[in-house]
């Protein structure tokens, strides 16, 4: 049989009730400071039912609890610099206007009081509670000092945790290559998956994506301080960057040191052409010596570049990896176009005495 849903009443009267489950605040005409205050009275008490509800296997808890009695999860996923963007603003102010998140965020209690016992409560001030999915919202309650509206899951294990985490940030504001990159290596470092093939099929995303996203997170930190900030980075520059790493590393991340310490900031785009720039053979990216460097696109997308110097040499670079067979027919076409450019330069060159004669 499935385990009820169940809503904790963990009042001590009606009055109280109804603060604890988030319902007629105001007409109670409570300011939020003082239904916190309630609330943090019987916080013990809500964790005595919590430990009922795990006893009796009920599957999902609702309460309405302080956002200070419930913490980031280890595996956050969101770094704290998204809290700063017109985006959060804009969900801060709705949850103002309604008084409350309308949309339940979901946690979890917290790993380390799984196994207490029922007579055994947290101060009043510790957090039981660690975070799911809903981090943008419980900011918005904590900033404006609101209970939060949370789906209580009491039994949910770590991989299960992070497969929920990424569907509900998937669905609802995707994270940037940056913060899933973030989320894949705290996973792997925690044992939570064995590799990211696993991690791939659990969650339902491109391994592809998993690959690119933790190479984000693991350059070296020359490189990552090269940028304003490592939230700017995309899926695709990791192909770029380690191609360019490959290819001359000592050069590359000089450069990156020389972007990080100059007083003028540059765009993710400038920073990248200077990286990709600097790994190139000294012939081609000496400032007298490159003409020009056009970009190579598919549609809209930059898939690598041409850069050429005065003499009309060129080097060619792509953002992401060939196949064999492609390099085989790359090799193909090339080696076509340079037998067609000597035919046409023996023909421009002047004849011989003997081919006169």
């Amino acid at each position: 049989m499935q385990a009820e849903k169940i809503d904790i009443d963990v009042s001590d009267n009606q009055n109280s009730a109804a603060v604890a489950n988030g319902k007629d605040i105001n007409n109670e005409r409570l300011h939020a400071s003082q239904a916190i205050a309630m609330l943090e009275k019987i916080a013990p008490r809500a964790y005595e039912h919590l430990q009922r509800a795990l006893a009796n296997d009920a599957s999902q808890v609702v309460l309405s609890i302080p956002p200070h009695l419930i913490k980031r999860s280890a595996y956050a996923n969101r770094l704290k610099t998204s809290f700063n963007t017109p985006a959060f603003t804009e969900l801060r102010d709705s949850i103002s206007i309604a008084e409350g998140n309308t949309q339940p965020i979901i946690i979890r209690p917290v790993t380390s009081l799984l196994g207490a016992s029922s007579n055994v409560s947290p101060g009043v001030d510790d957090p039981i509670y660690e975070i799911v999915a809903g981090h943008r919202r419980h900011q918005c309650c904590l900033e404006l000092q609101l209970p939060v509206k949370a789906l209580v899951v009491p039994k949910m294990t770590d991989a299960e945790m992070i497969i929920a985490m990424h569907n509900e940030n998937h669905a609802r504001a995707s994270l940037t290559a940056w913060e899933f990159g973030a989320m894949i290596k705290q996973c792997l470092d925690q044992g939570v998956f064995v590799n990211r093939g696993e991690m791939a099929r659990k969650i339902g995303r491109d391994p592809g994506d998993l690959s690119r996203a933790y190479s984000l997170v693991t350059l070296p930190e020359a490189i990552l301080q090269a940028f304003a900030t490592p939230t700017a980075l995309q899926y695709k520059d990791a192909d770029l960057i380690n191609g360019a790493l490959k290819i001359n590393s000592d050069a590359v991340i000089a450069e990156a040191l020389r972007i990080a310490q100059a007083d003028d900031k540059l765009t993710r785009a400038e920073v990248l052409q200077r990286l990709d720039a600097a790994a190139q053979p000294a012939s081609i990216v000496g400032s007298t010596n490159i003409a020009r460097k056009v970009p190579l696109r598919v549609g809209e997308k930059d898939v690598g570049s041409i850069a050429w110097d005065a003499k009309g040499q060129a080097v060619v670079r792509f953002n992401q990896s060939l196949s064999e067979r492609s390099q085989t027919e790359l090799q193909v076409l090339l080696t076509k176009l340079l037998e067609r450019e000597s035919r046409a330069a023996a023909k421009r060159a002047p004849k011989t005495a003997k081919e006169l004669a």
